[in-house]
Formats: structure tokens, C-alpha cells, sequence
């Protein structure tokens, strides 16, 4: 298996990155509505919004087997978010859509604590401990170096050991520890 190459997200990764989201994904996908959720929640808005900020490996064929998705601000975020992307919940599910929201807002006092930018990662099984993670994460520390940004979160499932010693290992700390999920920083 040839080493992947990390490149900018373009448009026409969406379909894949989607695809990687939902195989991905630690929560049951059983209907479109989950996929919808995932999707929103994880992917359109990032690569839609803030694609300059989003970063894939690709295989030899130049498809992606992974990604890293960052909003570098979350006030604008969350503006474009709310406006755009969870009225698209709130017409397929509204338990989904009281999720989303209550998730955005969950974000909040972070950046107010110096963590304006968030990130999503996620790697296919076969592409993972091949390094692919540490050089996405890589690509996007540059980038948040270059354009002045200091503070950088994401929420990780507290059962998911392999992603925090991850994160860990690539300096992140706790802010904050709850029953099922635990919220890193770190200042790249």
C-alpha cells in the first residue's frame, strides 16, 4: 500500500469525505436521517465553509482514506452554521435538530477560553497507524500558525482510547472531563 499524500480538501472530495464520516462514524447509522445528521454535524459546513482549513489523504488513485476538517473561529461558525446547516435537521428530524444545536452551543465557552478554532478527524480503518493522522494534524497546525490562530479544540467519546492517546501524543490536554466525552486543547 503506497503512502498516502495530504493535500487541500477540494469540492469534489465531498462524496468521499462523506462516505469516510459514515464508516467512520461511532454512533449507528441505520437511515438517511443519520446520515443527514452525521453529515451536517461533521462535514458539509466545515468543507463547504471553511474548505481553506480542511485538509484529505489521498491514495494512489488521489482518493481520500481520511481527513481533517477545522472551523478556525467559532463565531462565525456558529453564524453560518445556525443559518445554513441546521435548518436542514430541523426538516428531517427535530430530535436531531435539538441535538445539533445543543452541540454547536456546547462549543461556546471554549473559544471564549482561547480555543476559537475546532476541529473534526477521521482515517479509515486500513489507513490507520501509518502516520496519516500526525500528518494531517500536521497540515493543519501550519495553517492555523500561519493565519494567527492560537487555539485549537475537539470533543472526543471518553471510550475512544486510541483517539485520545492520539491527541495526547500530538499535545492536547484536557478543558474539560463529563460522563461519556472529554474536550482537548491544544495551542498549536
Amino acid at each position: 500500500m503506497d503512502k498516502p499524500v495530504i493535500r487541500p480538501c477540494r469540492p469534489s472530495d465531498q462524496g468521499a469525505i462523506r462516505d469516510i464520516c459514515i464508516r467512520t462514524a461511532t454512533i449507528p447509522v441505520r437511515t438517511q436521517t443519520d446520515c443527514l445528521y452525521l453529515w451536517t454535524m461533521y462535514c458539509d459546513c466545515y468543507t463547504e465553509q471553511f474548505s481553506e482549513y480542511c485538509f484529505v489523504a489521498a491514495d494512489a488513485q488521489d482518493r481520500p482514506v481520511g481527513y481533517i476538517l477545522c472551523a478556525p473561529d467559532y463565531k462565525a461558525y456558529h453564524t453560518v452554521f445556525v443559518r445554513e446547516y441546521l435548518p436542514r435537521l430541523r426538516r428531517s428530524s427535530i430530535l436531531r435538530y435539538i441535538a445539533a444545536a445543543g452541540e454547536v452551543r456546547f462549543l461556546r465557552p471554549f473559544a471564549r477560553q482561547g480555543y476559537p478554532a475546532h476541529m473534526h478527524i477521521d482515517i479509515l480503518e486500513e489507513y490507520q497507524r501509518m502516520g496519516i493522522g500526525t500528518r494531517l494534524f500536521g497540515e493543519l497546525k501550519d495553517r492555523l500558525r500561519a493565519d494567527g490562530i492560537y487555539g485549537l479544540c475537539l470533543g472526543v467519546g471518553s471510550g475512544n482510547e486510541k483517539g485520545i492517546a492520539f491527541y495526547q501524543k500530538q499535545g492536547f490536554c484536557d478543558l474539560r472531563r463529563m460522563p461519556g466525552s472529554i474536550v482537548m486543547g491544544i495551542r498549536p
